[in-house]
């Protein structure tokens, strides 16, 4: 007698679950105008950071130093920077429009004489700057805060939440507003220099408030 023995069918292969960056990525991928901004994005960001090769190599002046008398050339002919105003009376000054040529000027002139397009792209450094020193400031001050509230518990965690009551409770945008004021107050290299630590402090404190319950709660289920 034989025994015939049927085929059972296999057993499914489990495949390990896609972790969140490459589900984040497949996602991005799939949308493409994601993707055109994603690349807008990373123009302005390299344009930006190169701000003072663009002021060095190419633009050829100081954006931070005013050019009442300054002179530019163009098709040959030299232009002021700063000719006179033919609207209404006659009086003050009109700076020069965009050139739309790479080189000096390219956006034009400010009311001070200063390169338009070089002070635009030192104004997204700075603003770069801020905006990331304040991510990673927050990351940083949300975890340590929300580990050692959760781990110590008791008196620590109750004052700790009640500081971060206040920060949260308090406008961030009026603080900064406030800041911004009393800052330009006073000489404006001392703004510059002054004002980023300010607004990084400023908008980590009040965004890692926000984010401290997360790790508290991760803390006191680990803990």
């Amino acid at each position: 007698m034989v025994n015939v023995i049927a085929d059972q069918p296999a057993a499914p292969v489990r495949q390990a679950a896609a972790g969140p960056w490459r589900t984040a990525w497949r996602k991005l991928k799939a949308d493409r105008s994601a993707i055109a901004a994603f690349g807008v994005l990373v123009v302005i960001v390299i344009a930006s950071l190169a701000a003072p090769l663009y002021a060095q190599y190419i633009a050829h002046t100081d954006p931070f130093v005013t050019n009442l008398n300054g002179e530019i050339v163009i098709d040959g002919m030299t232009q002021p920077v700063l000719q006179p105003s033919t609207e209404g009376l006659g009086l003050g000054m009109t700076p020069i429009g965009p050139t739309w040529r790479i080189g000096p000027y390219l956006l034009g002139a400010d009311n001070q004489g200063r390169d338009v397009a070089a002070r635009l792209l030192y104004g997204g450094r700075d603003s770069l700057l801020i905006s990331g020193a304040a991510a990673v400031l927050c990351l940083v001050l949300a975890t340590f805060l929300g580990v050692v509230s959760g781990f110590f518990g008791g008196i620590v965690d109750v004052g700790l939440s009640c500081i971060l009551d206040v920060l949260w409770a308090f406008p961030v945008f009026l603080l900064a507003i406030s800041l911004s004021i009393v800052l330009i107050a006073r000489a404006f290299r001392s703004v510059r220099s002054k004002f980023a630590p300010a607004a990084c402090g400023c908008r980590s404190s009040s965004s890692a408030s926000s984010m401290c319950p997360m790790w508290h709660g991760r803390s006191v289920a680990t803990f």
